[in-house]
């Protein structure tokens, strides 16, 4: 058929066909067809786009019409006298357009050119409709085969999803176990876990452990509701020296060990790097009761597990050596008969020994200095060494005060790779009682020294003095009494007296042999004193107020003597720019007691360093103006003579040092 619409023109009084006759397009052809019946067969027969019929025709021609399985674009051409009938169609059937019976001809083709268009737009419709249903079927066709490949694909995921959570579950097991093996300590723990892993797979007996070398064995086995620890010293095979022994070999060991059959082994060597080193082998092995349908599922799963078990065993083979050997360390470390200590560099302590920590645990005191451990101090401690053998590279010593102990420490630096040390290793020797025997032996020659000195000079004074005091006695007796000659002659006698005593108080001061304890004055002691200070006061001034009177004091008059000369020594020598040395003796008759007070106008002593000034060797003075031995001898002998000696000193005003003894008993 061709592209032209076909119009048919149903109404037997019509001469409309004449006009479309003479109307030439190319957009449609028309027959005319004046009969009902003729006109419905035509379009049952006939693809017709327009139909334009009388409405003459009754309501079972346009129910026919309209009931076709492509019904056309319909016209019903009114006739006047139908014009009752109007509404009755319009409300039963479905016209494009209602036509009057006589249109002129341009109103005519005006309606069957709209005709046409409709016509033209409801086959494009129809054509449309015609490639969506080819398209739907194609695309239902598709859909199919896609259902069918995600139903294929749905049951290969579900397959696969089911087989990744099995091996998810073993993975999960498996880093269980080994999460649980890196908690374990003991080997006995280690079977105890295998124990309750194979305990989930069937029928299996309870795993044994066996280490065995050439000499002898040990076999861990379960018993009583624990794992044992048998050691047998004799060699466990006599025909394998290079301790690879067959299963069977094995099997008739464990029967023997065990004292019963080992039926159906399962038998795996652990090749445990720290005890092969040793000519060792260690063998995990336990009794398999389950069908051989189930040995690949077995196989797999102490395969999956061999592994983390031998490194598990390895580390705490490890472990148990390291510790006997720390123990063995810490033993012998804390069997050292001085403090020693591992430091870092900021002091703190890493390891130590007992004798370290006074009255504390500098194990169980992590991140503290060794000096608030070993001298309870808040700062490092003076003299110790450590700061200038981490500097340089070298070992280090110096001298530390921690009470009444004085310690030599030693400080060696450690250096673990090229670079500055980090770490340092400080020994402590006490050197206290070798300190105090040094210091009497120093004291000691120190008077013998002068003792000396003193003989040298008594002997070579005395004589010329006793000259010069012999010749000034026999000029007096010569010249006139009262004369100004006579007079000068007595100042020469009683200076060469006054040289001749000084001479015998320095005999007396520096006197070798162990002096006795005596009953004597302490002002006179200190009129004794002084002469031999003339020297050192001459830049000062020195103001003595004696008031002690007849109370005497028992002790040694030398050391005492000593005790004076060092306080007014130390008081010359700390005013520098020249003061006043004032000297007091008291006496309390109550408490029956006397009192020596040596008072200076000097700077003061720092309050940084007065809890030091009585410790032995320590001083403020330069090198070769004072040993620090001074103040520290004078408190030992007021010590030894019962007494105490203390002192008040405040920076600018001076400093007063006050001597107390006990009064001699009558």
């Amino acid at each position: 058929m061709s592209d032209k619409h076909l119009i048919l023109w149903a109404d037997p009084q019509s001469e409309a066909e004449k006009f479309l006759s003479a109307w030439e397009s190319d957009a449609f052809e028309s027959i005319e067809v004046q009969e009902e019946n003729l006109a419905l067969q035509f379009l049952k027969v006939h693809q017709v786009s327009i139909l334009v019929a009388s409405s003459s025709f009754g309501f079972d021609f346009w129910k026919q019409v309209q009931s076709l399985p492509n019904p056309p674009v319909c016209v019903l051409i009114l006739k006047s006298d139908d014009l009752v009938r109007l509404d009755q169609f319009l409300n039963s059937f479905s016209f494009f357009r209602v036509l009057k019976e006589s249109l002129p001809e341009g109103e005519l083709r005006q309606q069957i050119e709209s005709c046409i268009a409709e016509a033209s737009f409801r086959a494009k419709q129809k054509q449309l409709r015609r490639e969506s249903s080819k398209k739907y079927r194609e695309l239902e066709s598709l859909n199919q085969g896609l259902e069918k490949i995600v139903e294929e694909r749905t049951r290969h995921i579900e397959m696969t999803k089911i087989e990744e959570e099995d091996q998810l579950l073993k993975v999960r097991n498996l880093i269980r176990f080994i999460k649980d093996l890196t908690l374990l300590s003991s080997v006995e723990e280690l079977l105890q876990l295998v124990r309750k892993e194979v305990r989930k797979l069937g029928q299996f007996g309870d795993p044994l452990l066996l280490q065995v070398s050439a000499k002898s064995s040990v076999l861990y086995s379960y018993q009583s509701g624990h794992y044992n620890k048998i050691v047998n010293p004799k060699p466990p095979f006599r025909d394998t020296e290079n301790l690879l022994p067959s299963s069977r070999g094995l099997q008739r060991f464990l029967a023997n060990e065990l004292g019963r059959p080992f039926v159906t082994p399962l038998i795996f060597e652990l090749r445990v790097a720290s005890i092969n080193q040793q000519d060792q082998r260690i063998f995990l092995a336990l009794e398999s009761f389950v069908a051989e349908s189930e040995s690949d599922r077995i196989s797999a799963f102490f395969s999956d597990r061999l592994e983390t078990l031998t490194l598990a065993l390895d580390r705490i083979f490890l472990e148990s050596e390291y510790t006997e050997k720390a123990y063995l360390w810490e033993q012998t470390f804390d069997s050292l008969q001085r403090p020693i200590a591992i430091l870092d560099v900021d002091y703190e302590v890493l390891r130590s020994n007992r004798l370290f920590s006074v009255g504390q645990s500098a194990r169980s005191s992590p991140g503290k200095k060794c000096y608030e451990i070993f001298a309870q101090r808040e700062s490092p401690c003076e003299g110790c060494p450590m700061a200038h053998a981490l500097e340089s590279g070298q070992t280090a010593q110096g001298t530390i005060r921690l009470g009444s102990q004085t310690f030599q420490v030693y400080s060696y630096p450690i250096i673990l790779s090229q670079g500055r040390p980090t770490n340092a290793v400080n020994s402590y020797i006490d050197i206290t009682q070798s300190r105090e025997l040094y210091l009497k032996l120093l004291q000691s020659e120190k008077m013998s020294a002068l003792g000396v000195l003193a003989g040298n000079i008594a002997h070579e004074l005395n004589n010329p003095l006793t000259g010069i005091r012999s010749l000034a006695q026999v000029l007096m007796h010569q010249v006139e009494q009262g004369s100004t000659l006579h007079a000068d002659l007595g100042e020469i006698e009683k200076a060469t007296e006054r040289s001749q005593k000084i001479i015998r108080n320095l005999q007396e001061f520096s006197r070798k042999e162990n002096s006795t304890t005596e009953i004597f004055s302490l002002d006179e002691i200190i009129e004794k004193t002084i002469p031999m200070l003339k020297a050192l006061i001459r830049n000062h001034r020195l103001d003595l107020e004696l008031h002690a009177g007849t109370a005497k004091m028992k002790g040694e008059p030398q050391l005492i003597q000593q005790v004076i000369f060092n306080l007014i020594n130390n008081a010359c020598q700390a005013m520098k720019t020249g003061g006043v040395v004032t000297v007091t003796t008291e006496y309390d008759a109550v408490q029956k007691r006397l009192a020596l007070v040596v008072k200076d106008t000097g700077p003061g002593i720092p309050k940084e360093v007065q809890d030091r000034i009585f410790e032995a060797f320590f001083t403020t003075k330069k090198e070769g103006f004072g040993t620090g031995l001074g103040l520290s001898l004078s408190k030992d002998i007021v010590a030894r003579h019962d007494g105490t000696i203390e002192f008040s000193s405040d920076e600018g005003q001076g400093t007063e040092f006050r001597v107390l003894f006990d009064e001699a008993k009558a």
